[in-house]
């Protein structure tokens, strides 16, 4: 009959689905996350009512979807090109699961405000040279 899935089909789909979701849960899949990124780019978003939804961020370093630090325990110059303004409620897309205990040592990378701000203006996030 046409169009009816037979049993191996079906059982070989779930076989797979299963996997999929085993992978996941256990992080195997977590490497494709930057992968996803880099092929299929995402501009962050840079809306806001006013300065406090507003970040400095290096979205390529946010988008690498870090297992512990998104910026991998480095700190960076808020003077740096790749340094923009963002929302600060945008993530980007690591739609894959870290392995669960992955985060045993602490450590904390970032951007280190001293010549820039963040400012909303005209609903848009902007990076400003400090007065």
């Amino acid at each position: 009959m046409a169009g009816v899935l037979s049993k191996p089909t079906l059982l070989t789909a779930a076989i797979f689905l299963s996997a999929l979701i085993t992978f996941n849960f256990i992080g195997f899949l977590h490497p494709v996350n930057p992968v996803m990124n880099r092929m299929f780019p995402e501009e962050p978003d840079k809306s806001c009512l006013n300065d406090s939804d507003c970040i400095l961020a290096i979205p390529s370093q946010l988008s690498e979807c870090r297992m512990c630090d998104p910026y991998g325990c480095r700190n960076y110059s808020d003077s740096l090109d790749e340094v923009v303004a963002i929302n600060s409620s945008w993530q980007p897309r690591c739609v894959f699961s870290k392995p669960p205990g992955t985060c045993m040592t602490a450590c904390k990378g970032g951007i280190i405000q001293s010549d820039y701000e963040p400012r909303c203006i005209n609903s848009e996030c902007i990076k400003l040279k400090k007065p």
